[in-house]
Protein backbone atom coordinates (compact mmCIF):
# COMPACT_ATOMS: atom_id res chain seq x y z
CA UNK A 1 0.00 0.00 0.00
CA UNK A 2 1.13 3.36 -0.49
CA UNK A 3 2.76 5.18 2.85
CA UNK A 4 -0.27 7.64 3.35
CA UNK A 5 -2.94 4.54 3.62
CA UNK A 6 -0.53 2.83 5.84
CA UNK A 7 -0.29 6.12 8.05
CA UNK A 8 -3.96 5.43 8.18
CA UNK A 9 -4.12 2.43 8.70
CA UNK A 10 -1.62 2.67 11.78
CA UNK A 11 -3.48 5.85 13.18
CA UNK A 12 -6.79 3.85 13.15
CA UNK A 13 -4.64 1.24 15.03
CA UNK A 14 -6.15 -1.10 12.92
CA UNK A 15 -3.94 -4.63 14.27
CA UNK A 16 -4.89 -6.85 11.34
CA UNK A 17 -2.09 -7.78 9.85
CA UNK A 18 -1.27 -7.86 6.02
CA UNK A 19 2.23 -8.77 3.97
CA UNK A 20 3.74 -6.01 1.18
CA UNK A 21 6.07 -8.43 -0.66
CA UNK A 22 9.49 -7.92 -1.78
CA UNK A 23 11.01 -8.11 -5.06
CA UNK A 24 11.59 -12.08 -5.26
CA UNK A 25 7.94 -12.97 -3.92
CA UNK A 26 6.44 -10.10 -6.47
CA UNK A 27 8.58 -11.56 -9.19
CA UNK A 28 7.24 -15.11 -8.31
CA UNK A 29 3.43 -13.51 -8.16
CA UNK A 30 4.36 -12.14 -11.89
CA UNK A 31 6.03 -15.11 -13.11
CA UNK A 32 3.11 -17.25 -11.67
CA UNK A 33 0.17 -15.10 -13.73
CA UNK A 34 1.99 -15.35 -16.57
CA UNK A 35 2.50 -19.12 -16.86
CA UNK A 36 -1.44 -19.13 -15.57
CA UNK A 37 -2.49 -17.34 -18.44
CA UNK A 38 0.02 -18.61 -21.04
CA UNK A 39 1.46 -14.87 -21.91
CA UNK A 40 5.08 -13.20 -21.37
CA UNK A 41 3.99 -9.97 -18.84
CA UNK A 42 6.52 -6.89 -19.73
CA UNK A 43 8.33 -5.48 -16.18
CA UNK A 44 6.97 -2.01 -17.09
CA UNK A 45 3.84 0.35 -16.86
CA UNK A 46 2.04 -2.04 -19.95
CA UNK A 47 1.22 -4.75 -17.03
CA UNK A 48 -2.37 -3.60 -16.99
CA UNK A 49 -3.01 -2.69 -20.37
CA UNK A 50 -1.74 -6.12 -21.34
CA UNK A 51 -3.99 -7.73 -18.88
CA UNK A 52 -7.25 -5.76 -19.89
CA UNK A 53 -6.68 -6.85 -23.33
CA UNK A 54 -6.73 -10.52 -22.20
CA UNK A 55 -9.33 -10.01 -20.09
CA UNK A 56 -12.13 -9.68 -22.39
CA UNK A 57 -15.48 -9.99 -19.68
CA UNK A 58 -16.27 -6.83 -18.02
CA UNK A 59 -18.87 -4.92 -16.45
CA UNK A 60 -19.21 -1.99 -14.16
CA UNK A 61 -19.40 -2.06 -10.69
CA UNK A 62 -19.64 1.94 -9.49
CA UNK A 63 -20.06 0.99 -6.02
CA UNK A 64 -16.42 -0.64 -5.71
CA UNK A 65 -15.50 2.89 -4.51
CA UNK A 66 -17.75 2.08 -1.55
CA UNK A 67 -16.88 0.71 2.17
CA UNK A 68 -18.35 -2.82 0.85
CA UNK A 69 -16.58 -2.59 -2.71
CA UNK A 70 -14.89 -5.95 -2.23
CA UNK A 71 -18.37 -7.28 -0.54
CA UNK A 72 -20.14 -6.25 -3.46
CA UNK A 73 -17.68 -8.28 -5.90
CA UNK A 74 -17.41 -11.05 -4.08
CA UNK A 75 -21.07 -11.23 -4.13
CA UNK A 76 -21.39 -10.89 -8.05
CA UNK A 77 -19.12 -13.16 -8.69
CA UNK A 78 -20.82 -15.79 -6.11
CA UNK A 79 -17.37 -16.26 -4.91
CA UNK A 80 -18.03 -18.69 -1.90
CA UNK A 81 -14.12 -18.97 -0.55
CA UNK A 82 -13.47 -19.36 3.24
CA UNK A 83 -12.52 -15.59 4.65
CA UNK A 84 -8.65 -16.46 5.71
CA UNK A 85 -7.88 -17.30 1.54
CA UNK A 86 -5.14 -14.89 0.38
CA UNK A 87 -5.81 -12.46 -2.06
CA UNK A 88 -2.88 -10.87 -3.51
CA UNK A 89 -3.54 -7.22 -4.31
CA UNK A 90 -1.02 -6.32 -7.28
CA UNK A 91 -0.92 -2.29 -7.21
CA UNK A 92 1.75 -2.04 -10.15
CA UNK A 93 5.23 -4.44 -10.53
CA UNK A 94 6.45 -3.32 -7.68
CA UNK A 95 3.86 -3.24 -5.57
CA UNK A 96 1.63 -6.32 -4.68
CA UNK A 97 0.17 -6.61 -0.83
CA UNK A 98 -1.34 -9.91 0.56
CA UNK A 99 -4.81 -9.50 2.41
CA UNK A 100 -7.37 -12.28 3.68
CA UNK A 101 -10.82 -11.96 2.18
CA UNK A 102 -11.51 -11.54 5.54
CA UNK A 103 -9.99 -8.27 5.89
CA UNK A 104 -10.82 -7.34 2.23
CA UNK A 105 -14.12 -7.08 3.33
CA UNK A 106 -14.04 -5.34 6.72
CA UNK A 107 -11.03 -2.42 6.18
CA UNK A 108 -11.84 -2.28 1.78
CA UNK A 109 -12.18 1.43 2.32
CA UNK A 110 -8.66 1.78 3.74
CA UNK A 111 -7.07 -0.48 1.44
CA UNK A 112 -8.88 0.56 -2.33
CA UNK A 113 -8.87 4.39 -3.10
CA UNK A 114 -11.13 5.33 -5.63
CA UNK A 115 -10.08 8.87 -5.37
CA UNK A 116 -6.35 7.95 -5.85
CA UNK A 117 -6.29 4.44 -6.80
CA UNK A 118 -6.49 4.01 -11.03
CA UNK A 119 -6.08 0.30 -10.94
CA UNK A 120 -5.22 -2.32 -9.53
CA UNK A 121 -5.12 -5.99 -9.80
CA UNK A 122 -7.03 -8.82 -7.23
CA UNK A 123 -5.43 -12.02 -7.85
CA UNK A 124 -7.10 -15.37 -6.08
CA UNK A 125 -4.57 -18.12 -6.54
CA UNK A 126 -6.55 -20.60 -5.21
CA UNK A 127 -8.90 -19.98 -7.57
CA UNK A 128 -7.07 -19.01 -10.38
CA UNK A 129 -9.55 -15.83 -10.63
CA UNK A 130 -8.40 -12.09 -11.82
CA UNK A 131 -9.46 -9.37 -11.51
CA UNK A 132 -9.15 -5.50 -12.51
CA UNK A 133 -10.48 -3.03 -10.53
CA UNK A 134 -10.58 0.31 -12.23
CA UNK A 135 -11.37 3.83 -10.16
CA UNK A 136 -14.41 4.87 -12.60
CA UNK A 137 -16.10 1.65 -11.77
CA UNK A 138 -15.03 -0.76 -14.87
CA UNK A 139 -13.48 -3.88 -13.84
CA UNK A 140 -12.14 -6.87 -15.88
CA UNK A 141 -12.15 -9.94 -15.04
CA UNK A 142 -11.03 -13.67 -16.24
CA UNK A 143 -11.44 -17.22 -14.72
CA UNK A 144 -8.91 -20.24 -15.62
Amino acid sequence: MEEFKVEIWRKDNINVRYQSLGQVEIQKIIDDIANKLKIRLSCDSLLFTQLSEIFIDQMILLNINEPDGFECLISIFDLNIPGDVVVNVIWNYDSVDCFEIDVLKKYWEYIWYGTSDEMCLLYFPEISFFVILTDYGTIYYKWL
